[in-house]
């Protein structure tokens, strides 16, 4: 199985080949050269076009492996959009990837979307699962997702080679697997 979550629909491209970096060349090392480098913001059908693409390529090597997708909750830092406030800019990105995410779900078998970021987003937790910076994920917000994602997909593709353990072993597992970080990180303290 392979959990697979979309985050981001900025990025900068590299003009001589289309190599993608998602910071801005000169953020986190080197330096930005406009002659270089463009700004670049995937559309639906991009994204779609790219993970269909993946998948397939997957599947020419594990035709049975499964695959969810979700979407990252964590808001954009910034913006490269120069007419649109960060905010707006991280609504139409994650509305991209969400709209995406579910027409992938939907052309793909053996292709789930699971709803983390609707989840964490949501307003049913009166915004408690957000730190007050109101981009990092508080461990209850991650907890909740993790109950709802162990209750949704350990019997939904059966039979699914999942064991479900029980106790602080089983949660410090789950822990260490969601350690992985955002490229945005790499920014630092705002």
């Amino acid at each position: 199985m392979l959990v697979f979550t979309l985050g981001l629909t900025e990025a900068w491209a590299l003009k001589l080949d289309d190599a993608v970096f998602p910071l801005c060349p000169g953020v986190a090392g080197g330096q930005f050269d406009p002659a270089r480098y463009e700004f670049h913001n995937f559309s639906v059908s991009e994204v779609v076009a790219d993970m269909t693409a993946f998948i397939d390529g997957l599947r020419d090597k594990n035709p049975k492996c499964r695959i969810i997708l979700t979407v990252s909750p964590v808001p954009l830092v910034a913006t490269a959009r120069v007419d649109t406030h960060v905010l707006a800019a991280t609504v139409y990105s994650k509305s991209i990837l969400r709209v995406a995410a579910e027409m992938v779900a939907q052309a793909r078998s053996l292709v789930a979307y699971f709803p983390s970021y609707e989840i964490i987003t949501a307003r049913y937790d009166a915004g408690t699962y957000f730190a007050a910076d109101r981009r990092a994920v508080l461990p209850e917000g991650v907890a909740h997702v993790m109950r709802a994602f162990a209750g949704c997909f350990t019997n939904i593709f059966a039979p699914l080679p999942l064991q479900v353990q029980e106790g602080a072993a089983h949660m410090r597992e789950i822990e260490a697997l969601i350690q992985a970080q955002c490229d945005e990180i790499a920014l630092g303290p705002e």
